[in-house]
Formats: structure tokens, C-alpha cells, sequence
């Protein structure tokens, strides 16, 4: 196996159509939020990218709590600590109208014991004049038992060259 390999990919917010003042589709604020178990995973990479925006995000952070969630806000959930993008300058700042076509990463420690087994992201635009694309993903690597195939690393097709 290449080490690459190693990885598990699940995609919380799918491609989707504009989104104005709410969260999108699968978003932890979402009324029907994807939340990803961590199994025993090590590590997490999250990335949401960011199309094009006329509106600045009101909420950016990553949540963990003990099982799936199982509605918008779902109480049982709390923010991962340092995770909250806040304010409008420096690394951490919340994204802004001006930041069309970026990404966004979080690198997560898995071990640290105040993160819960399930994992959500919080996306939230502000309300502008047309709003924002967003799409997201979290990435599990370290894994005690290594996907084999590409189903289990969150693909659809893989190539190896």
C-alpha cells in the first residue's frame, strides 16, 4: 500500500447552489448536519473552500461531541477549542466577501481527550446580496486499520500512476 493511502475522506457539505444568511447542506447549523466518527483516527486535516462570496461568514469552527448529530445546533456538541475563526484580521479571522475562490484548514489533533468521537463544521454566511458557495471535507489519517479500497477512503475513482 502507498502511504497516501492511509487516509479516510468524508465530504460534509457537497457541492450545492448559492447559500444567503444560513448554513449549508450538512453544515453543523444545518437542520440535517453530517457528523464524522474519528474511529481511531490520530488525525484530522479539515478544508472548506470557499467559492464565490459577497458576504462575510458569521460562523467558521469545528464541533465534536459524543455521537452522531442529530439536528441543527444539536446540543450535546460544543466547539473544539482554538477551532473558531473570529474577527477580521490575522490567521483565524473569520472569512470575509472579498475572500472568493480560498481555503480554509484546520489540522486537528485526535488525541487530545477533549474532543469527542464525532466531528462537525460550522459554516454560516451572513446576509448579502446573493451570499456564498461553500463545500467541505474532513480527512482522517493514522488510522489503526487502513481503508482498502476506494470506497473506504471516501472516493468515487482512484488512479495510480
Amino acid at each position: 500500500m502507498i502511504q497516501t493511502q492511509a487516509f479516510s475522506r468524508t465530504t460534509v457539505c457537497q457541492p450545492q447552489a448559492i447559500v444567503n444568511n444560513d448554513a449549508p447542506v450538512g453544515a453543523y447549523a444545518d437542520a440535517n448536519p453530517v457528523s464524522v466518527e474519528r474511529n481511531d483516527a490520530s488525525f484530522a486535516k479539515v478544508t472548506v473552500t470557499l467559492g464565490a462570496t459577497d458576504i462575510d461568514l458569521t460562523s467558521l469552527a469545528l464541533y465534536s461531541g459524543p455521537a452522531a448529530a442529530s439536528g441543527a445546533s444539536d446540543s450535546t456538541y460544543s466547539v473544539v477549542a482554538g477551532s473558531a475563526h473570529s474577527g477580521t484580521t490575522g490567521n483565524g479571522r473569520l472569512p470575509q466577501a472579498t475572500d472568493d475562490n480560498t481555503v480554509w484548514v484546520w489540522f486537528v489533533d485526535l488525541r487530545n481527550d477533549s474532543i469527542d468521537n464525532f466531528l462537525a463544521v460550522d459554516i454560516v454566511f451572513g446576509n448579502g446580496t446573493a451570499g456564498g458557495y461553500s463545500t467541505c471535507d474532513i480527512e482522517l489519517f493514522h488510522l489503526n486499520e487502513a481503508p482498502s479500497s476506494a470506497t473506504e477512503r471516501g472516493s468515487a475513482s482512484e488512479l495510480f500512476v
